[in-house]
């Protein structure tokens, strides 16, 4: 299958331009991931790597669930499982939401699953994106493009019961906010074999499944070091280190290039191993500032991060020293 390029590999402030422009129809752009309400044209089955179906159209009768924070549940999580049958570098991810609050903001995981058809039970975490305050409303479908920085690889997972799920949350943590509803077919219809939704308590109902569209692009995925994806790694991306060093992120467009949410010597170290050119004038000041005091709705935010990622822990052992000494030795 030829798969489809979303947007060519140029700077990402022409795409927050665009969307600018477009804001009336529903977009928002933030680094090099942009937010469609409702796009005007959905792709075709045959032009998808994932297509369950759609709700609205195929469907007989439909239902929602909130992805909220709610007092019985908490973080409600809400999933859809499915089949990959090639590689791909994910481009766009379509589903069918009725938006909610904006403020909100959405947190995006997916799993390996080792059944696709059973109860959740998650394998390896191989993608999280947190998206603070930048969903749009929808009345039917939320589409959201990765680009450059941001595109990532997932391998074909189709074997036997064996595929991914894909897990929506609300970010912000506070009790009744909600991103809006994941629409899915209430008629007792199976419309797509290779797959299902899950409850919030991870049980999956033999004959239900949300809207969801996932289209490769043939960019291609960061190499290590290159934070935003642009001319390789060069001294722009040791920039944006440097901007957000220290500090909490949601992205790797903003140095988290070891995609635990926060950029430190890890990032930098990883960036300088890759970084090619002359090092003689560089300021590596930052290495040493004063660590910035978060806010509570950051720390927020690293506590639902913390919480999604089992086992991930930080080891900020480096001393500012040794960082100095090793960037003054390239």
């Amino acid at each position: 299958m030829t798969i489809k390029r979303l947007m060519s590999p140029s700077n990402w402030k022409r795409g927050v331009n665009a969307c600018a422009a477009l804001l009336v129809t529903g977009c928002v752009a933030q680094a090099a991931v942009t937010f469609t309400a409702d796009p005007a044209v959905l792709p075709l089955p045959t032009e998808a790597d994932v297509y369950t179906f759609n709700p609205y159209v195929d469907a007989a009768s439909n239902g929602g669930a909130g992805v909220a924070v709610t007092t019985e549940q908490g973080q409600r999580n809400l999933r859809q499982t499915f089949k990959l049958g090639q590689d791909i570098n994910v481009g766009q991810i379509i589903f069918s939401l009725v938006g909610g609050q904006q403020s909100a903001g959405l947190q995006l995981r997916i799993y390996e699953v080792d059944d696709v058809l059973s109860n959740w039970n998650p394998g390896a975490l191989v993608h999280q994106s947190i998206f603070e305050s930048t969903v749009v409303d929808s009345t039917n479908w939320l589409q959201i493009d990765f680009t450059e920085g941001n595109i990532f690889s997932l391998p074909a997972r189709n074997a036997g019961t064996t595929g991914y799920g894909i897990e929506f949350s609300e970010n912000s943590g506070v009790l009744g906010n909600s991103v809006g509803e994941l629409r899915y077919n209430t008629d007792a219809t199976d419309y797509y074999a290779d797959g299902r939704y899950l409850f919030a308590d991870g049980s999956a109902p033999s004959v239900r499944d949300i809207g969801l569209i996932i289209v490769g692009t043939d960019e291609l995925p960061p190499l290590l070091g290159d934070v935003d994806g642009i001319n390789g790694v060069d001294l722009t991306d040791l920039q944006i280190i440097a901007d957000h060093f220290r500090q909490p992120v949601t992205m790797r467009s903003q140095g988290d290039l070891t995609s635990d949410f926060f950029v430190d010597f890890r990032d930098f170290d990883q960036w300088k191993k890759n970084y090619t050119g002359p090092t003689e004038g560089i300021d590596f000041g930052f290495l040493s500032a004063p660590v910035p005091e978060p806010g509570s709705a950051t720390l927020a935010m690293i506590g639902l991060a913390a919480a999604s990622v089992a086992a991930r822990r930080r080891r900020r052992s480096a001393s500012v020293e040794v960082a100095t000494s090793q960037a003054s030795e390239r």
